[in-house]
């Protein structure tokens, strides 16, 4: 109540309740009695208990304090305060008047009031900076969302931006998922072209139920409806601006078949959970009824025995149409005597088959689009092949002429072939029979002495050795010219075989001449001459007689036989057993902050790649290793390569500088299968 603090004095004013305090209370003095009787403007005086009353309803009703329940501990609280020292010295003095019983409930209302008029302006200062302090948090907010207005566009284009790089992606993965096959359906009908023009492989409310022989799950739908959302409202792209009807309608097809997979989900949970008959029977019913769900929902007020009726209805009809009808009912809201539950359940069932319709009017579009595209490219792909092939014509006229001098070029070098191998098998053979005959171990003749008679000539009737002159007159050729002798042959005969696969050329009818001279050639060179099965075939198929007949492929019994080299040789990763090198590295950093019992984190410091090739092919042939460029600078790519039948295997490895000593713990060594390759790392030690 804003009462002083009393000080304690000798006078007795102390407000501790001693037995002189208390007679005081209950005995006031004759000029407070006086003064307490002293009625103003006429109205009867109040004792000194009323004034008590009074204060302690005063303090109760605003304050809610009393002598026994206040936060001061003070007993005497309703009791008024009285400094007598100062009122005799007031008196004494001539300054002090008479202190009534009113002038005192009227000081105690006062203080009253002006306490409360304190606490209202608190509570009022209060409101205002609340509301001061809510007008700059929302003009704080106003000015973040004008900042970050831009940046929340830039993220939304990105994510939708994203979300086409992944449908790209996807789309060159064969890995499509339905948004994916939708938005190229779509951008097939603008027009762009894809290598497969694939599209949904049904109508848009069938493939929300089944999609590759399998139903669609939830985690499917949920996926779809947030992609779908990412479409609706905007103009990112060409399939976002022209085709708003269409999304918004898949939309409501996908939440419609959410709905039905969530119950078909829950019927199957709960029959796993209690699989007994009569719990089997009630989930068939279930299941069924989410089959069909266009009529049979209990909140649209149709009866199933009209629900063909109703199918009937909305089922043929376009968006139009269907929002033709949907005026027409709407109308009828107006007449009398209807059946309102009845139209009032078609009429909600209206958007889902409108919806279909603009799905499957959009879809027909997608795949006529699809098929008019890929008539549109064969075309274009037979125009190409038929202009690459008229060049392919004109450059095989000019090149036939320059063939057939090379084809009788190549006949005269492999008739010149034979007939040196010829010589030189000669010269062998008579080397062997007569190792003398080059007279290079022929003893010097002596003359004959006079009148001496030479004897006959042995063997008379031997034959003849056939003169070396002819054969040292023989064309010689080079180890480098025969080779690219042989390598043009080679070149000519790859041309000429593309120009027999293409069409290009056709194999010259022998003639006999020609027929004897290279069985002439066969004759001298077996293995010069090898014949191909397309060749051997022909021959058979014009020698074949009237009661002869080709057998047919499918006579082939298949034997179920595995072989014991069909693994050995078959395509494969090699197999390794590595291993990692780590360790301390007791740098200056690490020796102040770590110790032996708190060691530092460890360090890479070498490797030791152990790869088997033991079904090698070409065991001659050692296996290499190369290091290639990483995605990181700190690191690099060692790929080890080794021929048939393994492929090559890579690894990640840090990019640092190696130690090539030997005593250093580097080893590249291929033995018995094994490619090992050992090194470490340098370690670089700071020294001022």
């Amino acid at each position: 109540m804003g009462k002083k603090r009393r000080k304690h004095d000798g006078s007795g004013s102390s407000r501790s309740p001693s037995p002189d305090r208390i007679r005081e209370a209950r005995n006031p003095s004759q000029a407070e009695v006086a003064g307490f009787r002293a009625p103003p403007s006429g109205k009867p005086a109040m004792t000194v208990k009323q004034l008590r009353e009074e204060r302690q309803k005063l303090l109760h009703e605003h304050f809610g304090y009393s002598n026994t329940n206040n936060p001061f501990g003070d007993r005497l609280l309703a009791e008024p305060f009285v400094w007598k020292k100062k009122n005799q010295l007031l008196q004494a003095a001539g300054q002090k008047g008479k202190t009534t019983v009113a002038a005192l409930i009227h000081s105690s209302k006062s203080k009253v009031q002006e306490i409360e008029n304190v606490k209202r302006r608190r509570e009022e200062r209060e409101k205002e900076e609340e509301l001061m302090q809510q007008q700059r948090e929302e003009l704080q907010r106003e000015k973040e969302r004008e900042h970050y207005e831009e940046y929340a566009q830039k993220e939304e284009l990105f994510h939708r931006s994203n979300q086409l790089k992944k449908t790209e992606i996807r789309l060159e993965q064969n890995r499509a998922q339905l948004i994916d096959l939708i938005v190229k359906g779509l951008r097939i009908i603008k027009g762009e072209r894809f290598e497969k023009m694939d599209v949904l492989p049904g109508p848009p409310h069938e493939v929300l139920e089944t999609y590759k022989n399998e139903p669609v799950t939830v985690a499917m739908l949920e996926d779809l409806i947030a992609d779908v959302k990412l479409h609706i409202d905007v103009d990112t792209t060409v399939v976002d601006a022209d085709f708003q009807d269409f999304w918004k309608s898949l939309l409501v097809l996908a939440r419609e078949a959410l709905e039905r997979a969530k119950k078909r989900k829950d019927v199957l949970d709960q029959l796993a959970r209690n699989s007994s008959p009569q719990m089997a029977a009630e989930a068939a019913a279930q299941l069924a009824d989410t089959v069909c769900p266009q009529i049979r929902d209990a909140d649209t007020g149709i009866v199933l025995s009209v629900a063909h009726e109703v199918e009937g209805l909305l089922g043929g009809k376009s968006a139009a149409e269907l929002d033709e009808l949907e005026a027409q009912i709407r109308s009828k809201f107006e007449e009398e005597d209807i059946d309102v539950a009845y139209w009032e359940g078609i009429l909600n069932k209206i958007p889902s088959f409108r919806a279909r319709a603009v799905c499957l009017q959009t879809w027909h579009m997608m795949t006529q689009s699809a098929a008019d595209a890929e008539r549109e490219m064969a075309r274009e792909k037979a125009l190409k092949e038929e202009e690459e092939a008229k060049a392919a014509r004109a450059k095989g006229e000019e090149l036939e002429g320059l063939l057939l001098e090379e084809a009788d070029a190549r006949k005269l070098a492999r008739a010149q072939q034979i007939k040196q191998d010829a010589i030189k098998v000669a010269r062998s053979v008579e080397k062997d029979v007569n190792p003398n005959a080059d007279g290079s171990f022929s003893p010097e003749l002596e003359p004959y002495d006079e009148g001496e008679v030479p004897p006959p000539v042995r063997g008379p009737y031997s034959p003849q050795l056939w003169p070396f002159d002819e054969f040292r007159h023989a064309e010689i050729l080079a180890p480098d010219d025969d080779e690219d002798r042989r390598a043009n042959l080679k070149k000519t005969l790859i041309q000429k075989e593309r120009l027999k696969r293409a069409g290009l050329e056709e194999d010259p009818e022998p003639t006999p001449e020609a027929a004897e001279n290279d069985a002439s050639l066969d004759v001298l060179d077996p293995a010069a001459k090898v014949t191909t099965y397309e060749e051997f075939v022909k021959k058979e198929k014009k020698n074949l007689e009237a009661d002869e007949e080709v057998m047919a492929s499918s006579s082939e019994h298949k034997l179920t036989m595995h072989y014991t080299w069909e693994e050995k040789y078959r395509p494969r990763k090699p197999r390794f057993f590595n291993r990692v090198k780590t360790g301390y590295s007791w740098n200056k950093y690490n020796t102040t902050h770590y110790d032996h019992d708190n060691p530092p984190p460890k360090v890479v410091q070498g490797y030791k790649f152990n790869i088997f090739y033991p079904d090698l092919i070409d065991k001659t042939k050692a296996p290499t290793w190369f290091l290639e460029p990483s995605d990181t600078p700190d690191t690099v790519i060692i790929r080890f390569h080794a021929g048939p039948p393994y492929e090559d295997i890579a690894f990640k490895i840090l990019n640092q500088e190696w130690q090539l000593e030997r005593f250093r713990g580097f080893r590249n060594v291929f033995d018995r299968g094994i490619m090992q390759l050992y090194f470490s790392f340098k370690r670089y030690i700071y020294r001022r």
